[in-house]
């Protein structure tokens, strides 16, 4: 079995597949501040460009063009899965492989099957796979936690929170991110061939309802923060209720039946939690707004 970072008397080494701006941004910066318990000694990513680019101002000594050779890399003990959404189970599932300990950034994986799977290697592999849900530490985050939890019986719980657009947060950042667009040919065709195929496992014969599909993305993308804060400070819901999407600045919203694309999204300890349009016990109403649609959710 591979030995848990946190028992390593020594700093741990990490790779970082993916270059984009929540590396840039929020990843490269924050380990380079915990430099005592951490060194990056790897980076990977398709854009020549980016990955010279956060290796040079970095001080990454590798850059990597594939992600199987970073993985391989003796000198990574932990990989960081920060690529585009499509690619996070196959490059945690590469990392597992080789025995590394893994961090994905949400969402873990866009289907049950490859969540399993990544959830099954690891175990068989003996590796640690975390998935980067980082508010969740906060302190703000655990005294709301403690508040929630400390009342008897909650009847009836509301809730309201915006996230997004993130163009208007990353430029006050302070991290100067750069974008590039030297992708390899057939990068992007390549991209869009594997999201649709994630698309159909997922959501059947609704995966070409652009409206199921926006709403699909923005609960499994942004909108997984927002599920996992509910499940941690509420508990995991019974049911879902309602589910609509909206373009910013739209009073109306076009609602989305629920029997496809939530149940292949959220899951409960014993399995898929069960749409439905009765009752109501507890109520969660959020918003979430990002730069292309909102979405209101009620859950049960």
């Amino acid at each position: 079995m591979a030995p848990g970072p946190e028992t390593q008397n020594r700093i741990v080494r990490v790779g970082l597949v993916g270059t984009g701006s929540v590396a840039q941004v929020i990843h490269l910066p924050t380990l380079a501040l915990m430099s005592h318990l951490f060194k990056v000694t790897a980076v990977c990513d398709i854009s020549a460009q980016s990955r010279e680019h956060s290796a040079k101002k970095w001080g990454v000594p590798k850059a990597y063009a594939s992600s199987k050779e970073l993985v391989q890399d003796s000198n990574v003990d932990l990989v960081f899965v920060l690529n585009n959404d499509e690619y996070h189970a196959p490059v945690a599932l590469e990392a597992i492989a080789a025995r590394k300990h893994v961090l994905i950034e949400k969402p873990m994986a866009l289907t049950f099957e490859d969540a399993d799977a990544i959830d099954a290697a690891a175990k068989k592999a003996g590796v640690i796979v975390f998935v980067g849900y980082m508010r969740r530490y906060a302190p703000a985050l655990k005294q709301a936690i403690e508040l929630v939890g400390g009342q008897h019986k909650i009847e009836y719980a509301r809730i309201r929170d915006i996230i997004g657009p993130n163009a208007f947060f990353i430029p006050q950042s302070g991290t100067f991110p750069l974008a590039f667009s030297d992708y390899p040919p057939n990068a992007l065709a390549e991209r869009q061939e594997i999201e649709e195929t994630i698309y159909t496992r997922a959501l059947g014969n609704r995966a070409n309802d652009q409206t199921v599909r926006a709403l699909w993305r923005l609960l499994g993308g942004l909108g997984s923060h927002d599920l996992s804060v509910m499940r941690e400070t509420l508990g995991m819901p019974k049911r879902a209720l309602a589910a609509f999407t909206r373009l910013p600045g739209s009073t109306s919203g076009k609602p989305a039946q629920l029997d496809k694309p939530l149940e292949g999204l959220i899951r409960g300890p014993t399995g898929p939690i069960p749409p439905t349009l009765m009752g109501c016990m507890i109520r969660v109403h959020k918003a979430l707004c990002c730069p292309d649609a909102h979405c209101h959710r009620h859950q049960d």
